[in-house]
């Protein structure tokens, strides 16, 4: 078990450094566009999130039945996490291309 410890820190310690510098790297064709997307994605997600927030809190949406409002609630479960994401990747790109610029 001791022996388990000590490799592991090893890795540890010989990753950071690789993903630094993968991190300060230039952004690539594709993460160049995957940024130029992200808004336009965004941007979706938030409209679908306020259609469905706005029908979910409509005076007659109980009446659509208990499976819908499930799959309702689901969704946007879903959605709130897809934003949480892209937000995520478009302030790591974001950094990234600000750094790689200096």
């Amino acid at each position: 078990m001791a022996g388990e410890g000590r490799g592991e820190g090893r890795n540890e310690t010989s990753k950071p450094s690789g993903a630094a510098k993968k991190g300060a790297a230039k952004l690539s064709f594709k993460e160049t566009r995957e940024l130029e997307q992200l808004p336009v994605q965004i941007e979706a997600l938030e409209a679908e999130q306020r259609a469905l927030a706005e029908a979910m809190s409509g005076a007659e949406y109980h009446k659509r039945g208990g499976e819908q409002m499930r799959k309702d609630a689901e969704r946007a479960t879903a959605i709130e996490q897809a934003l949480e994401t892209a937000f995520e990747r478009w302030a790591e790109l974001d950094a990234r291309k600000n750094a790689g610029s200096r």
